[in-house]
């Protein structure tokens, strides 16, 4: 279609209906008129019929339909007929048409009033929109793209925050883990000292008790030098616990049992304004642990609870009870520091105290540590060295306000333990026999050595595994024992023991050590010693030991 102007024939160019059709014949907006309720078209402009892509003839007289078929679908007749019905003009816009491409049409239609001012049909004028809709869609997808990525930049942030708060947590376990571990070795090096230098106190304040007569008067001051080496002993254990290599006497524990037999002394522990409170799963497994430790762990924790309610008549609730291997407990604990991942017996003690802020939460389990007043001891340490003794770990749940809840948490038991038989036997027996003795330390040798020979034995010595096993090499035949630390440098009792055990298997080894006897029986292996001795030993404990050896 032209878009030159042409002039308008006639006497009057401005008469109105003649300028009507000039324009709508070269309007370059399509224009269609139809008629009645039938929508018949009766009019359409050249731009029309070359959207519609037929000629005038091809649509005059015919159904609007025919011109744009989607009308049915999209709405557009819909709105023909109300137009027709109400006389109120009406648009819609950007239905698509089907093209190829698809194309989209927007309509803006009125009414045709007849002579009575009624509606003889509608005028209906399309716009070509489809690089709008395109546009728009553009427009609205580019939008949805923003947001997808604003929200997957919103998670990517969450994860980076939860990963770098998980790394952080995980850091703080590493570190708890690596502080214990050092202040274990400490504390393990320390008690080795200790024991070392205990061990001759107590044999030489025993046998210079022995050879004084009874009504002696230097006699009762011997047996106090005896009682506080042996008060000095039980602090050292609990080093050693703290450590988790005290002593232990394992056996199968039922928790439940153990906390109902302890109610006596656990109701003597808290205040009277206190009430105390029980909740013990009627059956639980069992599991491999020393009742003496579990007992003191016990008391420690509901002694520490009382506490924290002291001088507010608080509750104190003492429960037991089985984790699944599922439980998030046990999902959280560093597989090093924590029970195995299979099921968990538990102990907790809740209280309703004044509860913990973080800072302090951090710090108690630290030795000496306390909120109360300085120089309370090991306290909660010794409880978490237990804990890690026995394979298992103590957890702490606490806000300020809202009281605390300790839980111990121990691997059930899979088989029974059974420790090396020490045998008590009375200090007046005399035997018969050589025994090397081997010890880094002269002290323990020489009281070693003065405890045997009292005894009747003949007693060979040695310095360290390597000398041990030069002078077992020289006298062999004649030594019927050897009593061996575990502990010692250039060769230790171990691999001196497996040096002698090469020369003759059947030689009698009795091992020393201020560790426990499990842990002894863990390190030596497939090696099957014939006795143990704990230091700081007494002179029964020695004197059982290696009587047992020797098949006395």
């Amino acid at each position: 279609m032209s878009t030159t102007a042409v002039p308008i024939a006639g006497p009057d160019p401005f008469d109105l209906p003649r300028l009507c059709r000039y324009f709508s014949g070269r309007s370059p907006q399509p224009m269609v008129a139809v008629g009645g309720p039938t929508h018949v078209v009766r009019y359409l402009n050249p731009a029309f019929a070359h959207l519609a892509g037929k000629t005038a003839a091809e649509l005059l007289g015919r159904p609007f339909a025919e011109a744009v078929p989607e009308g049915a679908g999209n709405g557009c007749l819909a709105l023909l007929d109300r137009v027709f019905r109400t006389g109120m003009p009406e648009n819609l816009a950007e239905q698509e048409h089907r093209q190829t491409p698809p194309a989209y049409w927007s309509y803006a239609v009125w009414a045709i009033l007849g002579a009575d001012e009624h509606p003889a049909g509608v005028m209906i004028q399309v716009t070509e929109a489809t690089e709008a809709a395109a546009f728009r869609q553009q427009a609205t997808a580019m939008n949805e793209a923003l947001m997808v990525s604003s929200v997957r930049q919103h998670e990517l942030i969450d994860t980076i925050r939860r990963g770098e708060q998980d790394r952080r947590e995980l850091e703080a376990r590493v570190f708890q883990a690596q502080k214990l571990e050092s202040l274990g070795v400490l504390a393990g090096g320390i008690a080795h000292d200790l024991n070392n230098m205990l061990t001759p106190v107590l044999g030489f304040a025993a046998l210079a008790s022995d050879s004084l007569p009874a009504d002696s008067p230097a006699a009762p001051m011997l047996e106090e030098v005896g009682k506080n080496a042996r008060r000095a002993a039980d602090l050292v254990q609990q080093i050693l616990a703290y450590a988790g290599k005290g002593r232990f006497v394992i056996q199968s524990v039922d928790l439940s049992r153990l906390v109902r037999e302890m109610g006596g002394l656990l109701g003597s522990a808290v205040s009277i304004k206190t009430e105390l409170g029980y909740d013990l799963a009627p059956v639980l497994p069992p599991v491999e642990a020393d009742a003496t430790q579990l007992r003191q762990v016990v008391l420690n924790l509901v002694t520490n609870a009382s506490e924290a309610v002291e001088g507010s008549g608080g509750t104190i609730t003492v429960r037991t009870g089985l984790i699944q291997a599922d439980h998030p407990a046990l999902r959280s604990s560093p597989p090093e520091t924590g029970p195995s991942r299979g099921p968990s017996v538990f102990l907790e003690v809740t209280d309703s105290g004044c509860g913990m802020t973080a800072d302090v939460i951090e710090k108690i389990f630290d030795p000496f540590f306390t909120t109360k007043f300085t120089g309370r001891g090991l306290g909660l340490a010794v409880v978490q060295g237990i804990a890690r003794g026995h394979c298992g770990a103590l957890e702490v749940r606490s806000e300020p306000g809202k009281g605390s809840t300790f839980r111990l948490l121990l691997p059930c038991s899979t088989k029974t333990a059974v420790a090396p038989v020490v045998l008590r036997q009375s200090e007046g027996w005399r035997g018969t026999g050589t025994v090397l003795v081997v010890d880094d330390e002269d002290r323990v040798r020489d009281i070693a050595t003065r405890i045997l020979k009292h005894a009747g034995l003949t007693v060979l010595v040695a310095k360290d595994g390597q000398e041990g096993v030069r002078v077992f090499r020289e006298y062999l035949q004649g030594i019927d024992a050897v009593v061996l630390d575990l502990t010692m440098p250039r060769m230790g009792g171990l691999e001196a023991a497996r040096a002698l055990r090469g020369v003759r298997p059947d030689l009698p080894v009795v091992l020393m050590s201020g560790f426990s006897v499990e842990e002894v029986t863990l390190q030596s292996a497939g090696l099957s010693i014939t006795g143990f001795v704990q230091k700081p030993f007494t002179i029964p404990d020695l004197l059982a030991a290696v009587r047992h050896a020797l098949g006395q």
